[in-house]
């Protein structure tokens, strides 16, 4: 999504603070001058110091028109042709990302004999990133940061919010000379400005007299190479700007010994005049005569000019909404897509670089098409893919990374693998559009659908840290977390949407990105631009193919190329491949804060996905045949297009309560509900009838836990007894349910119970009494001041595990309305009350009064035999629509502590394995995070809300936040102090405005000694997908289906195979060592297998024992019979 400002992009500049601002502000406007004010008069003046801008080119919205700088001519311009209303700066891609110098040319009949000055009145600047200007009077100079202005209106012709400012000048008496003056303002940082007028106070004998009708703006060499038509030699042009304020006449531009004659006509025109390719910097002098008179002598320097290649990927970026309903959007999509092509089937007989090639940036668009084609229209596209002029990329949908589960990330090509399997083609590149940042696990799973490349377009401005900044053309190959991968990633300049900025002026563009590119010493001569153009979800550019055409016709270098989305990477990687630098670490995205503006929401997707993972375990546990693929694919591409960047409408903040924005909000809230409700359909297909319960263990590890069975399967009674009879421990518990402790089941395995009649045998050594919970592990004291965790002893381990000294203590609930942290606030004394009083089971209820929401209830609970403490926390939250955020923190006493995290495929300690510029102020987590020093720690799961902040509530940056904010952290140091963010309405598009209603944030804490990274795998996936208690079905299982050799790796899923003839089995490597891996089958053991990836196809073979990648997933294909 384009979001509301005119910069979206800069080049590196200096900034200057406010307060030197200031202070140049002051030395500028009130230096003495040697004449007094009242003795000056106005020699000229452009524009009316009137607050407004009527009398300038362009005005009073015209931005987008922007081709020319200013130049005037006192006497002979008229301010509404020559001076635009706008002054552009290098942060401003729609004028050409570059420093602009706008002239003021006027004659003096002779010097002054005391001090002038300059005023120029400005009507506003850009409110985000002023500019920084220098203003140059023949040899005399002075810069300026301008002050921020008042926002984006003023520049569309709105001043109500705009900020004047005005810039005096003082200027001694030797500034000016008799005859022409020249007077350049340039725009040296920064973004735009808004004149008002510019004039010049001098001393009252000053006169004005004319200049010559002839004037040079300009004598630049061009960063450009052409043919010599005759010789085929390379030429370098080097370009004279000439106005002509006369009759048409003649010029002779003479250049090392070279005469070039040109005709003037009236205006302006550009006279080449061609040199040799320079291979060394060259002094050039070049000589401009008209009727005789020499009117210009210029020296420029020629300096070598690379063979360029710039690459252009024509796409759309989709926003599934945003401006309008998806469903149109998903009709738009596909017109673009037969506009698209008509553009390659006009182009065909094109020279081949400038022939069109349409990039589908995602596939969600055309999946539905080819649903509904007809075979003509199905044959048309699948032809167009194999022709290599329309290009599918990896993606589905462009995601929100973090928010994915590790199985999403998977899926996330599995579409486009079938598309051009279809097609017969292949598919190694991958797009990623709007979304800044990305999950180091995303290199995992690219590599596992085959990606080879990886094209990053990410949003150019909002939200997004320094990740542009820091990471634009500057390829670099991303190593996956097990060291096995990598994916070639580039960053193209400007993200997706320079097209949008430069309003399709593409060429203008150019000299100035390849400076920049000179500039910041770029070491290839190799370069890639996204061509996304008319907007999100735009139409192709119909005039590409021609201007690509045109321009190599007339130009050498650079060249350019229309491009599918590989071929820079393949070309950059035949040439430079042994000059890419390589990566490894977390580029933590930064847009996933936005989904905790609809917690519930979230909260049902992050459950549907795990409980998707336990049914398709069950379907392959129960043999049961008829494997419903399509309701399976549909639940996970819900859960997808959940976890996919659109969350609503443009205006979802600034007018929540439309009938556009609530119907955007009901579409995308459905993706979640939908996979939260068939996920749940799907899991109870495993269900039988009996009143006899199974218990499934889904997961790859022996596991005691408790198995909770729902009160109306439970009626019969409270006792429950094993196969052989024997009691088992049982507890009613307080909501009803029935909870059963479940010893040693093992993986992929299940357990018959019998319910009886009749209370259950007292067995456990849970209790829960008065504010403290204890069994004959853990005991666990609640605070009724704030109704936090204050106390957490771990037999075997030293003192209280709750940090005294930390600002949260364990469970806190704070609450922060807007982002200064001084106004955080915690929730009020508590009532404690015993729920559960044990012996299996202990729970305490504590209830309290909290800002921001109508009442806060949190659960705190132990089992006997379980080394847990379990928590659920009920926010019944207010609909607030001012920014504010809820956090609840969780302070251990853990000394020198090493922070680990969970997120999708990838394990990451903050700081440690994270790239530069990858956000550090939240975090999206998947299942656990732990914090361990070399004797003890503590890893703490959450079942319902992804985002952490560590050492500190450091997500307090609400609206709109620039690239170059100070609040975005640089760095970060490992803490054992960190908060679940679980709401926040921060954003100022996109997002919810508010949320209301009660959600619970489930979380569960396992103290435990030295540190063992699947344990911790294994603590958060379990709670995740807990033990399952199904009415029985059928035969019990015997024994295990599936075991693994070693205890350092998981299964991550377990599934049939999509064509039904195999068991899909994916290993992930949860120790971080390469493990070698045994496999058995209904206690057999595993002889071979294939390799496979995301197609699901057979590949090498391997077996019985093979290896499996710390921190990688391994997919293996094994055949039914």
């Amino acid at each position: 999504m384009i979001l509301p400002t005119t910069c979206r992009m800069r080049r590196t500049y200096h900034r200057t603070s406010i307060a030197a601002a200031l202070l140049l502000l002051v030395s500028a406007s009130y230096f003495p001058v040697s004449a007094a004010d009242g003795d000056l008069k106005t020699l000229w003046q452009i524009g009316e110091a009137d607050k407004k801008n009527a009398e300038f080119a362009l005005a009073p919205g015209g931005y987008d028109q922007f081709a020319a700088d200013g130049f005037y001519a006192v006497g002979r311009s008229d301010s509404r042709e020559a001076w635009p209303f706008i002054h552009p700066g290098p942060a401003d891609s729609w004028a050409g990302g570059r420093k602009h110098d706008f002239q003021i040319v006027f004659a003096l009949r002779s010097a002054p004999n005391s001090g002038s000055r300059l005023v120029v009145r400005f009507l506003d600047t850009q409110s985000r990133i002023p500019p920084r200007l220098r203003v140059q009077v023949n040899n005399a100079s002075e810069e300026i940061q301008l002050p921020a202005g008042g926002g984006d209106d003023s520049f569309s012709g709105r001043f109500n919010r705009s900020k004047p400012f005005v810039w005096t000048i003082p200027l001694p008496a030797k500034a000016l000379v008799a005859g022409t003056n020249k007077v350049t303002i340039s725009s040296i940082a920064g973004s735009w400005a808004l004149y008002d007028s510019i004039s010049l106070e001098a001393p009252p004998e000053t006169e004005v007299t004319e200049t010559n009708p002839v004037l040079v703006e300009s004598v630049e060499a061009q960063s450009v190479l052409d043919r010599d038509k005759v010789t085929g030699a390379l030429m370098q042009p080097v370009v004279a700007r000439v106005h002509n304020f006369g009759p048409a006449t003649t010029a002779i531009l003479r250049m090392n010994g070279r005469a070039t004659t040109a005709r003037l006509p009236v205006g302006v025109s550009q006279i080449s005049v061609p040199a040799p390719e320079p291979r060394t910097p060259t002094k050039a002098r070049l000589i401009v005569q008209v009727g005789g008179q020499q009117i210009a002598d210029d020296t420029v320097t020629l300096t070598p000019v690379r063979h360029w290649t710039i690459h252009l990927l024509a796409h759309s970026h989709v926003d599934i909404g945003y401006t309008q309903p998806q469903e149109d959007v998903r009709l738009k999509q596909i017109s673009n897509f037969r506009e698209a092509l008509e553009l390659i089937k006009k182009t065909a007989n094109y020279p081949a670089d400038s022939q069109f090639k349409w990039n589908l940036e995602v596939l969600w668009p055309m999946e539905a098409y080819l649903r509904n084609a007809t075979p003509a229209q199905r044959k048309e596209l699948l032809d167009a893919i194999r022709s290599r002029k329309l290009i599918i990329n990896a993606y589905y949908g462009n995601l929100l990374t973090g928010l994915c589960s590790p199985q999403e990330l998977l899926r996330a090509s599995a579409p486009s693998l079938r598309m051009v399997g279809e097609a017969g083609v292949g598919m190694d590149t991958a797009m990623q559009t709007d979304t800044p940042g990305y999950t180091w696990g995303n290199v995992t799973a690219m590599s596992q659908a085959g990606v080879k490349y990886f094209s990053m377009g990410p949003n150019a401005g909002d939200r997004t840290g320094r990740s542009l900044i820091q990471w634009h053309d500057k390829p670099f190959y991303w190593v996956s977390p097990s060291g096995k991968s990598k994916v070639l990633c580039w960053m193209t300049y400007g993200g997706y949407s320079l097209g949008h900025n430069l309003g399709k002026k593409l060429i203008p563009f150019i000299p100035g990105y390849l400076d920049g590119l000179e500039q910041s010493a770029y070491p290839y001569d190799i370069a890639c631009l996204r061509w996304c153009v008319n907007g999100d979800n735009g139409s192709p550019d119909e005039a590409l193919a021609a201007t690509v055409r045109d321009w190599n016709k007339a130009h050498a270098f650079p060249h350019l190329v229309i491009s599918a989305s590989r071929d820079p990477f393949v070309e950059l990687e035949k040439r430079y491949g042994s000059k890419i630098p390589t990566y490894r670490g977390d580029f933590t995205p930064y847009w996933e804060d936005g989904v905790a503006s609809t917690a519930r929401e979230t909260a049902l997707k992050r459950n549907a996905t795990d409980r998707l993972v336990q049914a398709q375990s069950l379907w392959v546990m129960q043999e049961r045949p008829n494997f419903p693929i399509d309701r399976f694919r549909t639940a996970w591409e819900d859960a997808m297009l959940y976890s996919e960047h659109t969350w609503g409408a443009y205006n979802s903040v600034s007018q929540p309560d439309a009938a556009f924005v609530k119907s955007e909000w009901a579409y995308k809230q459905a993706f979640a509900v939908r996979a939260d409700a068939e996920s749940k359909k799907l899991l109870a297909a495993a269900a039988g009838i009996s009143a006899q319960i199974d218990v499934f263990n889904t997961e790859s590890w022996v596991r005691t836990d408790l198995a909770i069975i729902p009160a109306d399967k439970s009626k019969i009674g409270d006792r429950v007894v094993d196969a052989a009879g024997k009691t088992v421990p049982s507890q009613r518990l307080a909501d009803g349910t029935l909870a059963v402790l479940v010893r040693d089941i093992a993986p992929f395995s299940s357990r018959r119970y019998s319910l009886l009649p009749g209370n259950a045998t007292p067995m456990g050594s849970a209790s829960a009494r008065g504010n403290t919970l204890t069994n004959s592990l853990l005991t666990v004291k609640i605070d009724p001041t704030s109704g936090a965790i204050s106390d957490l002893r771990m037999k075997g381990l030293p003192d209280n595990l709750v940090d005294a000294k930390s600002k949260t203590a364990v469970n806190d609930y704070f609450y922060l309305p807007g982002g200064d942290v001084k106004n955080l606030v915690r929730s009020g004394a508590a009532t404690v009350t015993v729920e559960d009083a044990g012996p299996l089971v202990a729970t305490l209820r504590i209830e309290s009064g909290a800002p921001g929401t109508r009442r806060l209830t949190r659960r705190v609970r132990l089992a006997s035999g379980v080394t847990r403490v379990d928590m659920a926390d009920i926010v019944d939250k207010q609909a607030i629509r001012e920014k504010e955020g809820v956090h609840i923190g969780f302070g251990f006493n853990v000394p020198n502590p090493v922070m680990r995290m969970d997120m999708p495929l990838s394990v990451v300690r903050p700081e440690q394995d994270q790239l530069i510029a990858a956000n550090r102020n939240w975090y999206p987590v998947q299942h656990w995070v732990d914090v361990s020093n070399s004797r003890y720690g503590v890893t703490w799961a959450t079942r319902d809300a992804p985002l952490v902040e560590v050492g500190g509530i450091t997500a307090n940056i609400p609206g709109f936040v620039s690239q170059t904010d100070e609040r975005w952290i640089q760095r970060i140091k490992s803490s054992a102090t960190f908060y679940s963010w679980v709401m926040n309405n921060h954003w100022h598009t996109n997002y919810k405005a508010d949320q209301e209603g009660p959600v619970t944030f489930r979380y569960a804490i396992a103290p435990h000694g030295v540190f063992v990274p699947e344990q911790a795998a294994k603590f958060g996936q379990g709670v995740n997908r807990p033990l399952l208690a199904l009415s029985a079905s059928g035969t019990a299982i015997k024994g295990s289906l599936l075991q693994v050799s070693a205890p350092g790796v998981t299964v991550a899923e377990l599934k049939p195979s999509d064509d039904g003839k195999a068991w899909i089995v994916r290993l992930w490597g949860a120790s971080g060592r390469d493990q070698n891996v045994r496999l058995t089958w209904k206690g057999l053991p595993v002889s071979s297998a294939n390799l496979s990836d995301t197609s699901e196809k057979a590949g090498a073979k391997v077996g019985p024992n093979f290896s499996v990648s710390g921190y990688g997933i391994t997919t293996l294909r094994i055949a039914r019979n």
